[in-house]
């Protein structure tokens, strides 16, 4: 039995512990995205998106930024025409500070694709999908972790063949009514995936 297999074995059954250790403080998807790791498959995995920018604040301020800027470049392209395709150019990189999400995701990258329309001088509407991609990875020169295991251990894991890093994927697709110069939180009706809870509660016009 070499020293590596017993440093293996320790590592795993540490990263076990730590997801036993998450579900405990109710932190379901950095304990689902860490066993995804342990299984090996290394398979596409889709998060679950809008929750995230429901439950973490600083994905959500990012989210409202980007979903801001959607609605104003709309009004702009639409003083000509009643329907355009809106796509971001670039992906934009936003990060998780606390709690699930942090050990979940931490830093990810974000873009988005809409059509808006035009119902008359003032009123608008949207359909904005907001998409997520980011690899689960772990950096071998970072000690720092998180449970019972650092980053290096992980990455350990994945060198050896016993774990397998994989890319995260999701979407958030919001409708949006507004009139001119509204935006979230200042008058438009926004409303989340109909598949999940809403996002907010609608405003009633």
């Amino acid at each position: 039995m070499t020293s590596s297999w017993v440093e293996r074995n320790s590592i795993i059954a540490r990263a076990r512990l730590t997801i036993t250790g998450a579900r405990v403080r109710g932190w379901h998807d950095a304990a689902d995205h860490l066993n995804h790791f342990l299984g090996g498959s290394g398979s596409k995995y889709t998060i679950r998106f809008s929750l995230m920018n429901q439950e973490s604040a600083s994905a959500r301020r990012h989210l409202i930024s980007e979903l801001n800027d959607a609605l104003e470049a709309a009004e702009k392209f639409l003083q000509n025409k009643n329907d355009i395709n809106i796509v971001t150019i670039t992906e934009n990189s936003a990060a998780n500070v606390e709690g699930n999400w942090l050990y979940a995701v931490g830093l990810y990258r974000t873009w988005a694709k809409a059509n808006a329309k035009q119902k008359n001088d003032e009123c608008y509407s949207m359909t904005w999908s907001f998409s997520f991609r980011d690899n689960y990875d772990w950096d071998l020169n970072n000690g720092l972790g998180g449970g019972f295991v650092s980053d290096r251990e992980m990455a350990l894991l994945h060198r050896y063949g016993r774990a397998r890093e994989f890319e995260m994927v999701g979407e958030h697709i919001i409708k949006i009514d507004w009139k001119i110069g509204e935006r979230f939180d200042t008058g438009a009706d926004i409303s989340g995936d109909e598949t999940r809870r809403p996002m907010r509660r609608r405003n009633r016009r």
